[in-house]
């Protein structure tokens, strides 16, 4: 019941008009008193023979004290007072109209700027729960996959029944299942709910429905005795059912829309993936597939080069052998000459003229030294052949012993041709840095093609350089014991660079450490270094795998390959590999003869 203000309507001025019009026609006093008695307006004395009750809405809100004529006083004032009350029930009305318009537009206006489906449900739960008073209330999404609606948000307290969350079950779950919105104010006194013996009394739900298609409900409901206040249950109306009804189709559509979204992101991420996995397949297939190819021009290459080597070694070791028996001879007519030439000296001119000719002195100095250098250049040559032959050796079925300082040096033997000075270029110096280290459980060939890698790389950085290139190269043991992190310094050159990192070691390993002096690798390059077809030199000259497969063979071998480099401070590998091996190693590939190849991009041709 909208409140009236007796006092005011009393006070009015054609109410006070019209007491004084009775006055002036019956000479009598008229007074307005309220319910109490206590006077509000009047004219003349208070000695009125009458009094008239006035009533509103069933009670008794004041009196009319005058004479019979003060009836009249009392219609007006009724007539006035269902104006008042008419006119501020209508302004009721259209403000709680205006209300609910404007929360409306409001929520309407959130929940279209939003795609989050949890957050759109919150938005519409509480907002209505602004208007529909009530225990609690729950938006509930319907699973179409299991039948099932389950709970996306809710206001007030928790629903107390779980029945409601299966379709075609439930109170919830059976007005849902009608597609129909309903009021449910005495739930013990409906029949479809008889066997329900829960705390609910009253009920208001209405589908989420777009288009046909049910995306879930909103309800709310109302205990028996409400906990907080102890009073009855709230009963629900058609209003209520309407306000209801409107705001759940826009929860509706924004809820289909936040649905779509959700689904539309879903299926972008699956799509990405899916796009990722094909790129990594693609890009695995091309990788392997230049591995392929390199590894079956490696296994020719190293086949070549071990005939090679194999057919020099035959001459060479005749030369060789034949080098020693040709001195001795030599020597024996040196001394021969010599002591003709003490005891049976000659006039003769023709044999002076032949002396001349050939500079007999000279002759007999030089030939001793040149059978020498002979000697020298075949020990050499031998072993030139023997650092190709071990080099490209592909026929190893499992690791051997080997001595990594020999290795390295029989790589820079095949790599001495570009170590040496041609016209502006002044050669590089290489420095050796030699621990003593024990042999190493490893695949001898694997292991010299990470070093032909590395120190190809350096002498490409270094050999342009209008500073004279410097390689250093370092080798040590690292003893370790149980689980230990050890820290590995790079060591300090011309004191522009140092640089520190960790390894972590479970058994002794050895490390080695190939530093430059040259120009030095940007962040950006160094973070990709290793990765396959990654290069910075132009087309045609590499491509890319050289580091990558060093890489590989280095984890192959149980150890770890990383690259130290700041620009302008050169650059440093170090490898740190397991002197014992606690597992059989692999081959990274096999060609197609069945010959275990360890791929290296380096070619070999511009050796031989």
């Amino acid at each position: 019941m909208v409140p009236v203000n007796f006092k005011k309507i009393a006070t009015k001025k054609e109410v006070v008009a019209l007491l004084e019009y009775l006055k002036q026609e019956t000479g009598t006093a008229i007074q307005i008193h309220d319910a109490d008695g206590k006077r509000i307006v009047g004219v003349g004395s208070e000695n009125s023979t009458h009094r008239y009750p006035i009533e509103f809405a069933d009670r008794v809100i004041g009196w009319i004290a005058g004479s019979e004529k003060a009836i009249a006083i009392v219609n007006l004032i009724s007539y006035l007072l269902k104006q008042e009350f008419e006119k501020k029930a209508l302004a009721n009305e259209l403000l709680e109209k205006y209300r609910e318009l404007t929360l409306l537009h409001d929520i309407t206006t959130q929940i279209t700027a939003s795609l989050e489906l949890k957050e759109v449900a919150q938005l519409v739960i509480e907002g209505v729960g602004k208007l529909i008073e009530a225990t609690g209330g729950s938006i509930l999404l319907l699973n179409q996959k299991t039948g099932e609606l389950e709970s996306l948000s809710s206001v007030g307290q928790a629903f107390p029944s779980q029945e409601s969350l299966k379709l075609c079950g439930g109170l919830i779950g059976r007005i849902a299942d009608t597609g129909k919105g309903e009021i449910v104010n005495d739930i013990t006194a409906d029949p479809r709910f008889g066997e329900y013996q829960g705390p609910i009394k009253s009920l208001i739900c209405v589908p989420l429905k777009t288009k046909e298609q049910m995306n879930g409900v909103i309800f709310f409901w109302s205990q028996e005795v409400d906990e907080l206040s102890e009073r009855t249950a709230l009963s629900y109306n058609s209003e209520d059912l309407k306000i209801l009804t409107m705001f759940a189709f826009h929860a509706a559509v924004a809820i289909e829309k936040a649905l779509l979204y959700e689904q539309s992101c879903i299926s972008a991420t699956v799509a990405q993936a899916q796009a990722q996995q094909l790129q990594q397949a693609l890009y695995e297939l091309q990788h392997t597939q230049a591995h392929l190819i390199q590894s079956e021009k490696m296994s020719s290459l190293g086949q070549l080069v071990a005939g090679i080597a194999h057919e020099i070694d035959s001459p060479v070791n005749f030369i060789h052998g034949n080098l020693a028996y040709i001195s001795n001879y030599a020597q024996n007519l040196l001394n021969l000459i010599e002591l003709y030439q003490k005891y049976h000296p000659s006039d003769r001119v023709q044999i002076q003229e032949l002396m001349a000719n050939i500079d007999l002195e000279f002759l007999l100095e030089d030939l001793p030294k040149t059978l020498n250098s002979m000697k020298v250049d075949v020990g050499r040559i031998r072993k030139i052949a023997l650092s190709l032959r071990n080099f490209s050796r592909s026929d190893e079925l499992e690791m051997k012993p080997i001595d990594i300082n020999e290795g390295i040096d029989s790589t820079l033997l095949i790599l001495d041709s570009r170590l040496k000075a041609i016209s502006k270029h002044s050669g590089i110096r290489i420095v050796r840095e030699y621990g003593k280290l024990p042999l190493i459980d490893c695949y001898s060939s694997q292991i010299n093609q990470v070093f032909m890698s590395i120190l190809a790389n350096a002498i490409d950085a270094v050999e342009n350089q209008s500073e004279a290139g410097t390689i250093t190269i370092r080798t040590e043991v690292m003893e370790v014991e149980n689980e230990s992190s050890l820290a590995l310094g790079m060591w300090q050159l011309e004191d522009k660079f140092t640089a520190h990192s960790s390894f972590s070691f479970s058994s002794p390993h050895v490390v080695i450490r190939i530093q430059d002096n040259g120009a030095g690798i940007s962040e950006e390059v160094r973070d990709r270094i290793f990765e396959p077809f990654f290069t910075t030199k132009t087309a045609g000259n590499g491509a890319g795998l050289g580091l990558s497969i060093s890489h590989q063979i280095v984890e192959k071998h149980g150890g770890v390959l990383k690259c130290f480099s700041e620009q302008g401070h050169g650059a440093t590998f170090c490898i740190q590999i397991p002197i014992k091996q606690t597992m059989m190693l692999q081959p990274i590939f096999s060609s197609a003869n069945g010959n275990k190849v360890f791929n290296s991009e380096l070619s070999l041709a511009g050796i031989i």
